[in-house]
């Protein structure tokens, strides 16, 4: 019961420390400003994923007992760091896309070398141990996707901290009960965090996470991903613990920020666009413009994000991945289509109404 106390001390850290950064960053104007296609008013403070870094990393001082020493450890709070810092100084400075890709291939390449990676497709195309440098390619592939899935995401207030607070806890858990003490606290902590952030970052927000903690929450969530499908590969199919289809249950995980991604990626590329140019195509959008507010939207996703990872995580423990795979892609494709008849039902609505968006003002 003694580890669960480091979801409570990561909580009651970030609660307090939150308002105290809050007027730190507005007195020296660290705010992130309404208008154009961004959906909040007024001026609000960024760079509050500085508040969840302290908290999480307070906890592990604070619990560094219980946890063992070793480099596994250090590279995963390493890279942890560095993303926090990373985004930190992108939400500062407003860095060059190259140079963002450059750190997080370093902050990749430090979990690889802790030995959590990708060395097996299990089976997939009939491929399964990797050579190194495909393992490797294939690794820091996988974990800068996640990041940046997590960081696309956090468009609405309280959205990227829910979806990273249910996540973690659920990792927790597992973690927990395979007896992984250090990655049980690791997620406890940053679950605590998220939750008392959300406090303040809820609709209508006081703070936002920014990339200091979008990013941050990306690399604690595919390491995790990493892990589980790692450790499940090597269990005994007779253990109670072990999923049937691992590889579909570890993207279950990060099934809402990969889905949206995807989404919007294939939208902006069907439009002749660059898939990383800004719009308002992603799936909260879609649902502001049906006249719901932020926290109901941000609800309704937290619930169905929820929803779905019980269903294919009850399917994967029982079905091999390359059933249940094929499964999440329909759904994924069933709500792609759904949002895009909404799309176009509202579009219909404002023509009638003579608010055509393309005709001339």
């Amino acid at each position: 019961m003694e580890i669960l106390l480091s979801a409570v001390v990561a909580f009651a850290i970030c609660l307090l420390v939150t308002p105290f950064l809050i007027k730190l960053l507005t007195r020296f104007k660290a705010i992130d400003s309404g208008g154009g296609r961004k959906i909040h008013r007024g001026s609000i403070p960024t760079m509050g994923g500085l508040a969840i870094f302290v908290s999480v990393m307070a906890t592990l001082a604070i619990f560094s007992s219980m946890i063992p020493l070793n480099r596994e450890v250090l590279y995963i709070v390493g890279a942890i760091s560095l993303m926090a810092l990373l985004g930190f100084t992108d939400d500062a400075l407003n860095l060059k896309p190259n140079r963002k890709l450059f750190i997080m291939v370093v902050g990749a390449t430090l979990v690889y070398i802790a030995g959590i990676r990708i060395w097996s497709l299990y089976g997939f195309f009939g491929i399964h141990t990797l050579p190194p440098v495909a393992s490797y390619l294939i690794t820091v592939f996988t974990i800068i996707v996640i990041i940046n899935a997590y960081n696309l995401i956090d468009g609405i207030d309280g959205l990227a901290g829910g979806i990273g607070a249910t996540t973690l806890f659920c990792f927790a858990l597992w973690f927990m009960l395979n007896d992984k003490m250090f990655g049980t606290i690791l997620c406890l902590s940053f679950t605590g965090a998220l939750l008392a952030f959300l406090h303040y970052n809820w609709a209508p927000a006081r703070v936002f996470m920014g990339d200091t903690g979008s990013l941050m929450i990306g690399m604690a969530c595919a390491i995790c991903t990493l892990i589980f499908i790692q450790e499940n590969s090597m269990m005994a199919a007779n253990d109670p613990l072990h999923f049937k289809g691992y590889v579909a249950a570890g993207v279950t995980f990060v099934a809402y920020p990969l889905y949206d991604t995807l989404r919007v990626f294939i939208i902006r590329i069907r439009n002749h666009r660059s898939p990383f140019s800004a719009d308002t195509q992603h799936t909260h959008h879609y649902l502001l413009r049906l006249g719901y507010t932020h926290s109901k939207v941000t609800t309704i996703i937290l619930m169905v994000n929820f929803a779905g990872m019980v269903v294919f995580w009850a399917l994967s423990y029982f079905i091999p991945s390359y059933y249940v795979v094929p499964i999440i892609l329909l759904t994924a494709f069933l709500g792609a289509l759904y949002l895009r008849k909404v799309e176009l039902r509202n579009r219909l609505v404002e023509i009638e109404q003579g608010d055509d968006p393309k005709k001339p003002q």
